[in-house]
């Protein structure tokens, strides 16, 4: 009992020696959380609806509550740094530290007294705080049974991660002796791994042309988070994002309890006379050291390769980097400028091994960027060419909780992950084709269109172990065009690149015709199930037969649909969140459903073409319906080093140049068309002028319009 009451009379005198703290968060949580949820609450009665204000104040409370909040998140890291080093602050006194240490108390009381008191001073007031502003919130309308879980869980993840920040300042105060190298300590801790990871990261992708991001996903993504401020922001995406928090939690609290152990055994094991010294441990100074010179050599060394792109200056920087950051470190731990180059062998070894290490990346030693494995160790592989696939809409419609809709991007890459081709052997020897041309250039550049047509190919490797190995070339796809061919007529390609081919006639809600803009669109809404069959396995049939030599001379004459009742529900509420917006100002996040999913559909396509036109779409006749009076041609003559520009207005010019300019709107869904240099700009006039965006086949055009074409004034 005796050593309970000794204790909590130690909390007690603590606290009083913290009351400023305690004000200054108090305060801070008071104005932060009940004054602004009442503050807030005046918003509803500007509105005329009052329904309507007290959605919106519901939306906002909650957000602001919630641990969705990004100023929450700073003023839990801001509160663990004063929290952290103001509760440990007396060791840094050498007269406080004998004042302490002579009570007889043991020192895990005596540490776990200003610990919990950390806690304390921040969450009490924080909850409190957050109870208060949930209960004005309540009091003027919003829904409890939905605030009031979204409170708790805000409090609890705060909390959570402002103790794992805390915890980590603790462990910084502990191994130093002075205030200002606690906080330098903070900032190392939290920051070296993500810098070190970063650095790894920035080397492969400046000095590797054939790295891709996958490569080193999983490495950065775990690197970054032994950083407590970091992981703190990969908990928030995760939330954003819906995924289950409890995984971050239980590593939180682990990282947490790892943390304080390891605070209470440097408290034990802590001199005295460390009391005003830089470092506690002399042990830990060159371990230190060491790795923060490393990272400023490798860091000051990319920087100086990005300004030059040369050695001789990323050697400099490597330099400049060790020799400054070795300098001002010990600067730092002795505070005597004599002491600059105390330790010589180690800030010359420092520099070898940077050195070293910058030749290996920039020499490509380790053979990464011509690596090619071999077929038989490859299980399965995967391939995405972007001027084959990039026009794809990489995502899905997502129902959320509160019925509206979204849509669910994927990953860049998405690609790579669903494809799994068996023929390995045909994507090796793209790959050998991207390393022959890759040793041609020194660098990826601007290549013009006659000089070949060059596209972003990326490979990914399934090994027989199961790991992946990710690849990326930059390649003229002319020079191997029967490769991309037979790439581009494979099953495994199609069907993982355009998921239209392995949609089935149950999934269609119904189909919809484009051509010329969201305007044009019109919807077959009134077809039979087997009408509809009909017309997407036709469909899918011809797209699936249509090649790479095919769509260089020819443009989609249209673009077509095939919804679910997924998208027809979504589209249907983005419509009416549209009409609302325009009629009370409502705001709402845009994703742009009806520009979704569209698949072109070429004049080649003889069949779907067909079946079309018998249900009314006429492909192909997309300016009979337009009224044009002008057409204007332009571009750039590098030569001449000057704008030129021709317009027709009569009608039989005008006839001709519609016979051989493009659909407007349908370039973007074929990357392999070979268009002319040439601007087409074309007005219609249907009771108001609108301008439309075509262009030229490529040595398809009138010479009537080179004729014309005059230099702009």
């Amino acid at each position: 009992m005796t050593s309970k009451n000794l204790f909590f009379k130690l909390m007690r005198k603590d606290l009083g020696q913290r009351l400023w703290a305690v004000a200054l968060i108090g305060m801070g949580c008071f104005f932060a959380y009940p004054v602004t949820a009442a503050v807030s609450a005046g918003e509803i009665e500007r509105y005329e609806d009052l329904k309507l204000g007290l959605l919106r104040y519901s939306d906002q409370i909650m957000e602001w509550l919630s641990f969705e909040n990004g100023m929450t998140a700073f003023v839990m890291m801001a509160a663990a740094l004063v929290c952290g080093i103001s509760g440990f602050a007396w060791l840094n006194a050498r007269s406080k530290v004998d004042f302490y240490h002579s009570i007889p108390v043991r020192r895990e009381v005596l540490f776990a007294v200003d610990f919990v008191n950390g806690i304390l001073i921040m969450a009490v007031p924080y909850v409190i705080s957050m109870i208060a502003a949930a209960c004005i919130a309540v009091g003027y309308g919003v829904d409890g049974t939905k605030l009031w879980p979204v409170v708790f869980a805000a409090c609890g993840l705060h909390l959570t991660y402002f103790i794992l920040m805390y915890t980590m300042v603790v462990v910084a105060v502990m191994l130093t002796g002075n205030m200002v190298v606690a906080f330098l300590g903070c900032v190392v801790f939290s920051s070296a791994v993500p810098l070190a990871v970063s650095l790894i990261q920035g080397y492969f992708m400046v000095f590797f042309r054939t790295g891709m991001w996958e490569s080193w996903q999983n490495f950065m993504e775990t690197g970054i988070r032994f950083s407590p401020v970091c992981e703190y922001i990969s908990s928030y995406d995760a939330y954003i994002n819906g995924e289950s928090m409890a995984s971050y939690v239980m590593i939180a609290l682990a990282a947490s309890v790892l943390f304080t152990v390891v605070g209470c055994f440097l408290y034990k094991k802590r001199p005295s006379e460390a009391a005003g010294k830089a470092m506690a441990f002399p042990v830990t100074m060159p371990v230190i050291r060491i790795i923060l010179v490393l990272l400023s050599a490798f860091g000051l060394g990319v920087f100086f390769w990005g300004l030059r792109s040369s050695t001789g200056w990323a050697v400099f920087g490597l330099i400049c980097g060790a020799v400054i950051c070795h300098c001002t470190i010990e600067i730092i731990y002795h505070f005597d400028f004599k002491k600059l180059f105390a330790h010589p062998v180690q800030l010359v070894g420092c520099i070898l091994v940077s050195v070293a290490v910058l030749f290996a990346f920039r020499y490509d030693w380790f053979g990464y960027d011509t690596y090619i494995p071999d077929a038989g160790k490859v299980k399965c592989a995967a391939v995405s060419v972007d001027r084959l696939d990039s026009w794809v809409s990489r995502g899905y419609v997502l129902k959320k909780e509160d019925g509206s809709y979204q849509w669910k991007y994927l990953e860049d890459d998405w690609l790579l992950d669903m494809m799994e081709s068996e023929d390995v052997e045909t994507i090796c020897n793209i790959a050998a084709a991207g390393v022959e041309q890759l040793g041609e250039r020194t660098q990826d550049t601007f290549v013009r269109e006659e000089e070949g047509t060059f596209s972003r190919v990326k490979i990914c490797y399934t090994m027989n172990s199961g790991r992946k190995v990710y690849r990326s070339y930059y390649m003229d796809m002319d020079r191997n065009l029967p490769l991309f061919e037979k790439l581009y007529a494979s099953e495994a390609y199609q069907k993982a690149s355009f998921p239209l081919m392995k949609k089935t006639a149950d999934e269609v809600a119904d189909i919809r015709w484009r051509c010329g803009g969201e305007s044009s669109e019109v919807r077959l809404d009134t077809l039979g199930k087997a009408e509809k069959k009909e017309l997407l396995e036709t469909y899918q049939k011809e797209f699936s037969e249509m090649t790479i030599e095919q769509m260089k001379y020819e443009l989609p004459a249209g673009l077509i649909r095939f919804t679910s009742e997924q998208d027809v529900a979504a589209l249907s509420w983005e419509h009416f969140q549209k009409v609302r917006d325009s009629e009370d100002y409502y705001s709402y996040h845009s994703y742009n459903f009806a520009e979704k999913d569209y698949y072109p559909v070429y004049l080649s396509f003889k069949e779907t073409c067909a079946l079309l036109r018998k249900y009314g779409i006429m492909p192909g006749e997309y300016y009979d319906s337009l009224d044009l009076y002008a057409v204007t041609v332009s571009r750039w003559n590098d030569k001449k080093q000057v704008q030129e520009q021709a317009v027709f207005d009569k009608p039989e010019e005008i006839e001709r140049l519609k016979k051989v300019i493009s659909v407007p709107g349908v370039q973007y869904y074929n990357s392999m068309y070979l268009q002319s240099d040439l601007d087409v700009v074309f007005y219609d006039r249907n009771g108001e002028q609108y301008s439309h965006y075509a262009v030229f086949p490529k040595d398809q055009i009138p010479d009537f319009v080179l004729e014309r074409m005059q230099p702009l004034p």
